[in-house]
């Protein structure tokens, strides 16, 4: 089946996940709200944030929000950064040897067809994702509260004025 990648799907969909709130996400958070296991897709934002795709923070108030504009993000960025330039140059039946000089019968269609994938991914933009997604009822849903701040656990020093 041709498709994106699991890796390239959560990529953009974190995306369009950030681009459709002003505050940061934990990763725990979005994990739970793409359905996706945690360290799985924590390797996927690491990559995100060494592109610098994404901004990430660690410690309290941490979590990721986009470090470009939704508007400005192409899917084929994504794709690209994730998967490689090279994702849509295979054969489309496997053969390894199929180029213009030795073609499969579908050499000449899926050539075609890369073509047109790859302009209609650099005009779609993580904003569009954001914007369908939110359309469809699917906006991504994040938690409304904010837990509140440890208290400080440290006992106090005997003989301190901490003690009084």
């Amino acid at each position: 089946m041709i498709g994106l990648s699991t890796p390239a799907s959560w990529a953009i969909l974190a995306l369009a996940s950030f681009a459709q709130t002003d505050r940061r996400v934990l990763a725990r958070d979005l994990a739970a709200s793409l359905g996706a296991p945690l360290p799985y897709l924590s390797q996927v934002l690491h990559r995100l944030s060494v592109a610098g795709l994404v901004d990430a923070k660690r410690g309290q108030g941490g979590g990721f929000t986009l470090a470009v504009p939704a508007e400005n993000l192409t899917v084929a960025t994504v794709v690209d950064m994730i998967e490689g330039t090279d994702w849509l140059s295979g054969c489309l039946l496997g053969s390894a040897e199929c180029s213009d000089a030795r073609a499969c019968p579908t050499h000449a269609f899926w050539k075609a067809e890369r073509g047109r994938i790859r302009k209609a991914l650099q005009r779609l933009t993580i904003r569009t994702v954001a914007d369908f997604e939110i359309g469809q009822g699917r906006g991504f849903m994040f938690p409304t509260t904010v837990a509140p701040p440890r208290k400080d656990r440290r006992r106090p020093v005997r003989g301190s004025d901490h003690a009084k």
